[in-house]
């Protein structure tokens, strides 16, 4: 199918279209019309182009953001949903990617981005202020990629295929999940409006299809990643069976750390090497607390 795909110049424009689209749907909402444009225009060009490229899932995604656009008035309140969500809210979902694979703005990954660029000799424009590593960026550059491809002579297209298969692999297929869970909990608890959540999983359902096509690497990472399913799965039914007493739970919170047998196994690695273990009694979140980080706005732990 990828070969077929090489000599069909169609399915590489209506890619580049596609992730183009993309881009233009994760700038900030500021202009007027914008409601408009990402319910009426950017909806049906979606739902053609992945009709074209035969998307699994996108056109019913696409179909389910623009009923959840329904329910915005109109610009302004577009505006202010989309500031609660990625700008001042009180649990912000971030808008780069590295913050899902590395934990930080500009970690280490987005140097493969940047590589990346530098490869193709590209450097975003003056009016493009957002960093590497913003899902605006991310996919106008995965739109090069499927037009260069385009615009090349057959013989030389696999390579640049390839290269967009390995990017949308390593940079958006790893990172997606963070950014959807973090959507969909304001849903539930917050009640915000479900549009960017599907705006996500519009990407979410294109990357992963088109790095499964394209990537070499995608098996790898499809086994990598059953393999921390399954331990999570046995995990969680070990919490379920009762196998978590206080040795493995919070000191402070109660919260679960590990399953008891993963717990003890864990404390005599460390000590086996002379390591301290008193870590091991605290959560992530309580023992931030305990050794004085903060988080935005609000500091926590010592003084």
């Amino acid at each position: 199918m990828q070969d077929e795909l090489i000599d069909n110049e169609q399915q590489l424009h209506s890619r580049a279209e596609f992730y183009l689209c993309l881009a233009r749907a994760w700038r900030t909402p500021d202009q007027p019309g914008a409601l408009s444009a990402l319910r009426d225009e950017f909806a049906e060009d979606t739902i053609d182009l992945a009709r074209e490229i035969d998307y699994p899932q996108v056109e019913m995604a696409a179909r389910e953001m623009r009923s959840a656009l329904d329910q915005v008035e109109d610009d302004l309140e577009l505006l202010q949903l989309f500031s609660r969500l990625f700008l001042y809210g009180p649990r912000r979902t971030h808008l780069n990617a590295a913050i899902y694979i590395d934990g930080s703005i500009m970690g280490s990954s987005t140097l493969g981005m940047e590589a990346m660029h530098a490869k193709y000799a590209l450097q975003k424009s003056d009016d493009i202020h957002e960093l590497p590593d913003h899902w605006l960026v991310l996919c106008e550059f995965v739109a090069v990629l499927f037009a260069t491809a385009h615009n090349a002579p057959t013989d030389e297209r696999q390579p640049i295929i390839r290269d967009a298969g390995d990017f949308l692999n390593d940079f958006l297929v790893s990172s997606l999940p963070g950014l959807i869970q973090s959507l969909e909990h304001g849903q539930k608890t917050q009640g915000e409006n479900a549009a960017y959540g599907m705006l996500a999983r519009i990407l979410w359902h294109a990357a992963q299809y088109d790095a499964e096509l394209f990537s070499p690497h995608m098996k790898e990472r499809k086994k990598v990643v059953h393999a921390a399913e399954r331990i999570q799965s046995a995990r969680k039914r070990a919490i379920e069976k009762g196998a978590v007493s206080e040795e493995g739970r919070c000191h402070t919170c109660g919260a679960v750390i590990l399953p008891d047998r993963e717990m003890r196994k864990l404390r005599r690695k460390l000590e086996s090497k002379g390591l301290e273990t008193d870590h091991l009694n605290y959560c992530p979140s309580c023992r931030q607390a305990e050794e004085g980080w903060h988080h935005k706005g609000q500091v926590v732990g010592r003084a």
